[in-house]
């Protein structure tokens, strides 16, 4: 498997460094909360953009490129979370750490836009999205019809990174 440092250093040369970072740090955070693999978690949180510059024409082929990148680096469920971590390919999430990785994404984004430091504050973070929302309705349903708050509480994640 890759390792943490040699994942960073190739997500180093991508225009999504700090969100990638962020996502990584996200990754770690609700792997500890869910008792899951931080390392394997973090990992596909920092590479699930690698293919993001390369993907600007087709979205569809955004995690499509990054996985067939990484088969033997990480294992089948990594891939498959970086599969499906965007609508656009049509592959449709399935395992916990899927539903991570598409949470732990939007909530990137909308820290992001909202230019919000951590711990971040709820009332805030919502607000955030409802701005966000306008550009981007996706995002609100990523976030709220994500399975994986039925098993965390988002203030849980959001409040210590």
């Amino acid at each position: 498997m890759i390792s943490l440092e040699e994942a960073r250093d190739l997500v180093s040369l991508t225009s999504r460094l700090i969100h990638s970072f962020t996502v990584s740090s996200l990754m770690g955070r609700l792997a500890e909360l869910l008792d899951a693999d931080t390392e394997m978690w973090m990992l596909v949180g920092v590479l699930h953009d690698l293919d993001y510059d390369d993907t600007v024409d087709d979205r569809s082929r955004h995690g499509v490129l990054t996985a067939d990148r990484l088969i033997g680096l990480l294992p089948e469920e990594g891939l498959k979370a970086i599969l499906c971590h965007d609508h656009r390919t049509g592959l449709k999430p399935e395992s916990d750490l899927d539903f991570a990785l598409i949470l732990c994404d939007a909530i990137s984004s909308v820290i992001e836009a909202g230019r919000i430091e951590f711990p971040v504050e709820i009332s805030l973070f919502y607000d955030c999205l409802e701005m966000l929302s306008e550009d981007k309705p996706w995002i609100r349903d990523r976030i709220n019809q994500n399975p994986i708050l039925l098993k965390i509480e988002l203030q849980d994640l959001l409040e210590t990174q």
